[in-house]
C-alpha cells in the first residue's frame, strides 16, 4: 500500500502504539496458522450472521473492555456483549461458531513506525549494540561500555572465518562504546573488508580492505558535493549522515547481498506474526523500486500475516526533483504504483 511521500522529521518512535480491530488469537489454534487464515474464517460467510463464542473477547474498549461473542456479518463486526445480548439485536438465527470458546482473542497491533529493510539488513549482521536483541543468528546482549565493546568486537572479527566475505556489524553506538577508526579495524582486520555500522543506523566505518571493495577513495570523495565531502572523515573512515547517504550505492553489495536481504525479510515476517502486528507503517523509506520490489517479493502474497504501507522518504525526492514542485510532485505519485498484495 504506497501512499504519498511526507517529508517526516526523523523521530525515533510515535509516542504510543494504536490498535486495530483485527482479531488475533493469543494462543494458536489447529485450523489456522497465520493471522488471515483467522481473517478469511471469520468473514466466510456472505451474508449470514455469524456470532463466534470465546473464552474472552479483549475488546480494548474501556467502557466494554471485554466480551463473551461477537457478531460478524459481510466481513464486519456489527454486535459485541454477552450471547443473550447479541442474540437480543441480531436475532434468534444466527450461526453459532464455538471455534474459539477456549480461546483468548484480543485486538491486533498497528505499529506506525517501523524500518523493513534496515532490520533485514541490521538483523543479518553481526549485532553489538546497547540493547538486547533477538537477532537471525541468535540472541545479542545488550554491550553498554567501551572495554566490553572492544573485547566482544575482537573477539568476533577474530571468529569470522570466511575472510571472502565481509564482515559487517551493526550497533555501534559513540557515547557507550568509545571511539572507532579506521586505524583500529585495519589493526583487527588487516586482510579482509570490515564495516561498522552505527546504532542509529546513519553512519559508518570502513577498514581499507572494506574502502577498496566499496571502491571508494579520495579521488571519488572529491568529486562529490561539498555538503557530501563535509561529512566524510576519509582518514578515519567515518561515513555520516549525508557523507553516507551519498556513498550508499557503494555500501549496498558490502552490507547486504540479495540473499542476505531475504533471509532478514523472511525474519521479520515472522517477527511481526509473533508480536501480534496486523499493520504496519514507513514513515521515511528508501526512495528505490529496486528496494522495494525486494520487499514485495516476501511481504506482498496472501500468506503474509499483515498489511504494510510505505511512503517514501521525503528528502531523497526533494533531492530528485531539485526542488522544482512539479517535478518533486511528479516524482511522489510515481511511488503510488509501486505496492503490489499486502504492500
Amino acid at each position: 500500500m504506497m501512499q504519498l511521500v511526507h517529508d517526516f522529521t526523523p523521530a525515533r518512535s510515535f509516542k504510543h502504539c494504536l490498535l486495530c480491530l483485527t482479531c488475533i488469537l493469543i494462543y494458536s489454534t489447529p485450523s489456522a496458522r497465520t493471522l488471515q487464515d483467522i481473517s478469511g474464517q471469520l468473514t466466510n460467510e456472505d451474508t449470514a450472521t455469524t456470532l463466534y463464542l470465546a473464552k474472552e473477547f479483549i475488546t480494548m474498549n474501556p467502557d466494554q473492555p471485554r466480551a463473551e461473542v461477537v457478531a460478524v456479518r459481510d466481513g464486519q463486526f456489527v454486535a459485541v456483549g454477552t450471547l443473550s445480548e447479541v442474540k437480543k439485536r441480531i436475532g434468534e438465527n444466527a450461526l453459532i461458531d464455538r471455534r474459539f470458546a477456549n480461546k483468548t482473542v484480543t485486538a491486533g497491533f498497528i505499529e506506525p513506525h517501523v524500518h523493513p529493510v534496515l532490520a533485514a539488513i541490521t538483523m543479518k549482521t553481526k549485532v553489538l549494540s546497547i540493547e538486547d536483541w533477538d537477532t537471525i543468528d541468535g540472541f545479542s546482549p545488550a554491550i553498554r561500555d567501551e572495554k566490553t565493546y572492544q573485547a566482544a568486537l575482537k573477539q568476533a572479527i577474530q571468529a569470522h572465518e570466511d575472510k571472502s566475505v565481509p564482515f559487517v556489524s551493526w550497533g555501534y553506538h559513540h557515547y557507550f562504546h568509545g571511539k572507532l577508526s579506521r586505524t583500529l579495524l585495519n589493526e583487527l582486520a588487516p586482510d579482509f573488508p570490515v564495516v561498522i555500522w552505527h546504532r542509529s543506523a546513519h553512519e559508518f566505518y570502513l577498514n581499507d580492505a572494506a574502502l577498496a571493495l566499496a571502491k571508494i577513495d579520495e579521488a571519488l570523495i572529491a568529486s562529490l558535493p561539498a555538503g557530501v565531502q563535509k561529512q566524510i572523515d576519509f582518514g578515519k573512515g567515518h561515513f555520516y549522515e549525508s557523507g553516507a547517504f551519498g556513498l550508499l550505492g557503494n555500501f549496498a553489495s558490502i552490507i547486504a547481498t540479495p540473499e542476505r536481504f531475504k533471509q532478514g525479510l523472511e525474519y521479520t515476517e515472522r517477527y511481526y506474526h509473533e508480536a501480534g502486528v496486523t499493520i504496519a507503517g514507513e514513515p521515511g523509506g528508501f526512495y528505490s523500486k529496486v528496494a522495494q520490489d525486494a520487499v514485495n517479493a516476501v511481504y506482498s502474497d496472501d500468506a503474509t500475516p499483515f498489511n504494510h504501507c510505505f511512503i517514501a522518504d521525503g528528502k531523497s525526492i526533494y533531492t530528485i526533483g531539485e526542488g522544482n514542485p512539479e517535478r518533486v510532485i511528479a516524482e511522489t505519485e510515481n511511488t503510488l504504483s509501486w505496492g503490489d498484495g499486502r504492500t
